[in-house]
């Protein structure tokens, strides 16, 4: 008795873990030029806490995937795309609706280019 097991939460403790992670990120790069200070194109920590005094560094380096202590629009975006599901391909989550679309463009592509390889070896047998 009070003692909690793995998975689950002492009072007082968050559930969240890295869940919302993707709104901080969102936030975050939604006043990005405004926390900017310096013009640097990252934030620091200290920018971060500006208006997140909750942030914890355990989170920024979360959030900072390349370890240099700076959170580039990248690794925003990153995080956003991550906790979304989504494919990684553009920095943000892809719908089956996109998906297809750029599928079928390549798919396309693909065909051509066998229609192309099947008239050059024909020209070749005559």
């Amino acid at each position: 008795e009070g003692e909690s097991t793995e998975g689950e939460s002492t009072e007082g403790e968050s559930t969240e873990g890295e869940s919302g992670v993707d709104e901080i990120a969102g936030e975050l790069l939604d006043q990005f030029d405004t926390l900017d200070l310096d013009g640097d194109g990252t934030l620091s920590y200290q920018e971060v806490q500006s208006i997140m005094p909750d942030m914890t560094q355990e989170l920024f380096a979360v959030l900072d995937t390349d370890s240099d202590n700076f959170l580039s629009q990248d690794e925003l975006l990153a995080a956003i795309d991550a906790e979304d599901g989504g494919c990684g391909c553009c920095g943000r989550g892809c719908t089956p609706q996109e998906d297809v679309k750029r599928y079928l463009g390549d798919w396309l592509l693909i065909g051509l280019t066998l229609l192309a390889l099947l008239a050059f070896a024909k020209i070749r047998k005559s």
